[in-house]
């Protein structure tokens, strides 16, 4: 069982108890996107890294499951706690521009 999930720049961290360590490959999403690797680091951690997308700014419940190595039709999902969701806001710089911006679909944006 997921206990906890704690967003680190571009990994989620789950901690919770009973996770298989050997003989399973273990999966992790968030929004619907697979982390690029998923670590078990014990039967209690496992960390999840989206290197190339980088985690989505959204609010969501992670999923964490374990396929088996010998038998890729058996998947176990880890059930979440009730209080495991993960929050990652989008941050936007609204600074003035000190020049016109000039925008077509033909052309992109000059200024």
């Amino acid at each position: 069982m997921v206990t906890d999930a704690v967003l680190v720049s571009q990994s989620i961290n789950f901690t919770g108890s009973g996770f298989p360590v050997t003989s399973f490959v273990a999966v992790a999403s968030f929004g619907g996107v697979d982390a690029d690797t998923t670590v078990v680091v014990s039967s209690t951690e496992v960390i999840a890294k989206w290197g190339s997308t980088g985690v989505a700014a959204i609010s969501a419940i992670p999923v964490l499951r374990f396929i088996d190595g010998s038998n890729s039709d058996l998947v176990d999902f880890a059930q979440n706690a009730a209080s495991v969701k993960v929050t990652k806001n989008l941050i936007i710089d609204t600074t003035a521009a000190t020049q016109t911006v000039s925008c077509s679909f033909q052309g992109g944006c000059q200024y």
